[in-house]
């Protein structure tokens, strides 16, 4: 695994950024490659994406915003282009992560998983819940995500988990990582490494953030039917929780022998 292909999504303009990464990334021996990250006006470019800004401001209560478009843009992008290319996986990092040291010996540990995954998170910015599937190496452990996390500053797909992903990527209605979050209910076999060994430098400027700044709150009906969405997603996961138990129990013991 410490082979895998590793690309950064990048702005163009953000040079220091990109050197940054790749301080990093040599640092640590690995070789990569950098994505020029999409922006909102690369979304003709993409005829099969529709574009639903109504879904997202009526569930969430948010405005999909210029940055929204361009990230989530690129994460569709490079998991298309990895099916195109029948890549078995990927690493894809975002340009603001923070790689931990141990990072190889993580991707080591990864390759001797024997069960089938879509995806693996390396980063969230919210580490909550998940059914646990036991430890990985000696300092870290390995979860199956059962509710959102989000963040996507580092994470593994296999090329069966980017065409899972495609399908509903297809509609821009939401922000990327949610949306890939989310369904992890829907089929998809979505992980995470905890400790994560890829953190997310927050003192760097966030497009996303700063356009999503004094977004409107849900008031009156809308703010009750929300709460009844989020009820449903509630219900959604206790109801996929006995099937995550019985992947479990099959998935186990969880590992290749060590050459």
């Amino acid at each position: 695994m410490q082979d895998v292909p590793i690309i950064v999504i990048n702005l163009a303009t953000a040079t220091d950024r990109r050197q940054r990464m790749a301080d990093q990334l040599h640092g640590l021996g690995f070789n990569h490659s950098v994505y020029k990250a999409r922006t909102a006006d690369d979304l003709p470019q993409f005829p099969e994406v529709s574009l639903r800004p109504q879904s997202m401001a009526y569930w969430s209560g948010k405005s999909l915003n210029s940055g929204m478009i361009g990230c989530f843009l690129s994460h569709y992008d490079l998991l298309a282009e990895m099916v195109r290319a029948d890549m078995p996986h990927r690493l894809i990092l975002e340009d603001d992560a923070v790689i931990d040291p141990d990072l190889p010996e993580v991707l080591t540990n990864l390759a001797h998983l024997r069960f089938d995954w879509d995806l693996i998170k390396l980063a969230e910015i919210r580490p909550v819940g998940g059914l646990a599937y036991g430890p990985l190496g000696t300092r870290r452990s390995l979860a199956r995500l059962t509710q959102p996390t989000f963040g996507l500053q580092g994470y593994l797909v296999s090329r069966a988990g980017a065409a899972k992903l495609l399908k509903r990527l297809r509609r821009l209605d939401g922000e990327v990582d949610g949306v890939i979050d989310r369904m992890g209910n829907a089929g998809v076999r979505i992980f995470a490494v905890r400790p994560n060994p890829i953190g997310h430098d927050l003192s760097l400027a966030s497009t996303i953030r700063e356009e999503a700044a004094g977004a409107p709150k849900a008031t009156g009906w809308d703010r009750w039917k929300r709460k009844a969405l989020k009820m449903k997603r509630r219900l959604d996961r206790a109801a996929n929780r006995p099937r995550l138990y019985i992947d479990r129990v099959i998935d186990r013991p969880g590992r290749k022998d060590t050459p």
